[in-house]
């Protein structure tokens, strides 16, 4: 059976009416029609090997609310609280590739 991940940055309502969040796995029978846009817009994809833990997590300029605060203070980025949400997400890069 087909295992496909959640990579979007907010929970969402599947229409088995199973809530899925970042990072979370759910089986080919678990999706019905209606969850299509979530394939359409890059949000699920097929995990192969069963592994969540291979697929990418959510590009910093996709990141926006909780999602972008939670990564900042992941990250420890100085200053997070005072920054914009666009400062927030060039700090989150800048960290991400390994410089500030």
């Amino acid at each position: 059976m087909k295992t496909y991940g959640y990579i979007g940055d907010h929970a969402e309502i599947l229409e088995n009416d199973r809530a899925i969040g970042p990072g979370e796995s759910v089986t080919e029978d678990e999706i019905g029609p209606e969850d299509a846009h979530l394939f359409a817009n890059g949000k699920m994809l097929d995990t192969k090997d069963d592994s969540v833990a291979e697929m990418p997590a959510a590009e910093p300029e996709q990141l926006t609310g909780e999602a972008l605060t939670e990564r900042a203070a992941e990250l420890d980025i100085e200053g997070r609280s005072k920054m914009s949400a666009d400062e927030l997400r060039a700090a989150i890069a800048a960290a991400e590739n390994g410089g500030e």
